[in-house]
């Protein structure tokens, strides 16, 4: 600018990366700057444009405790986390948002039904790949994951004298034999695979011992859960 000319060089900026994404050397637009004066007419204005970066943001995601009863398998909910930004708040920014992590049972106690009751710490890791909506990409987070617990609870609400009193097997592979569900007593059993699925269920009015004829079954595991007003107790049966 010559000495002595009368411009203003006035800003109400405004400034736009040309990409939202984690980058480097990000190229910036301005807008906003104007000059005022009453030569301006010999000046011609360029809008500066300049580059920065822009680094992954920190969460962390920590996986929720999940349960099971003992003897049964489970299928970890990928949707059981929380999720703490950067502000220490579960609020990401422009409104994005994480639906679904990869749970992983670092032990395999979700499907070993044979794993005894208790709490199973950090069981529960979360992994890659974190999927999301409203415009989430992962890679535009550096991710701390958290474990969380397992816990092998007991579906066996019936006190020991009655334990003692109830025996449960099977038989020419579709007869169900329950002994000491007392007299008009109603009970209901579930059949399940070894997968958690449902496979038979009926009702039944107790007669201390009680038939129950089932489905012809395939070879292998199968848990019984039987149900009374007193309680509720599982049995595993194997078919061979």
């Amino acid at each position: 600018m010559i000495s002595n000319d009368n411009v203003v060089l006035e800003a109400s900026l405004v400034f736009t990366f040309e990409s939202a994404d984690v980058g480097t050397n990000i190229t910036i637009s301005f807008t906003g700057f104007t000059i005022a004066g009453n030569i301006i007419g010999n000046y011609n204005l360029t809008q500066p444009i300049l580059s920065a970066d822009i680094t992954q943001r920190a969460i962390t995601l920590t996986a929720s405790s999940q349960e099971k009863n003992y003897g049964n398998m489970l299928f970890l909910d990928d949707t059981a986390f929380t999720v703490t930004d950067l502000d220490n708040d579960s609020v990401l920014p422009n409104g994005e948002m994480i639906d679904t992590v990869t749970t992983v049972s670092a032990t395999g106690v979700d499907v070993d039904t044979t794993a005894g009751v208790g709490t199973y710490i950090d069981e529960i890791t979360i992994s890659q790949p974190v999927t999301g909506y409203n415009g989430f990409d992962e890679s535009n987070y550096s991710i701390s994951y958290v474990s969380g617990d397992l816990m092998v609870i007991s579906s066996l609400n019936i006190n020991d004298s009655e334990i003692n009193n109830l025996v449960i097997f099977i038989s020419k592979r579709n007869k169900l034999h329950i002994f000491g569900v007392e007299n008009l007593t109603e009970a209901k059993v579930q059949l399940f695979g070894i997968s958690g699925k449902e496979i038979f269920t009926t009702s039944f009015l107790g007669q201390g011992t009680n038939e129950i004829h089932l489905p012809n079954l395939s070879d292998g595991i199968y848990i019984v859960k039987l149900i009374t007003p007193k309680g509720i107790t599982n049995k595993k049966i194997i078919i061979n």
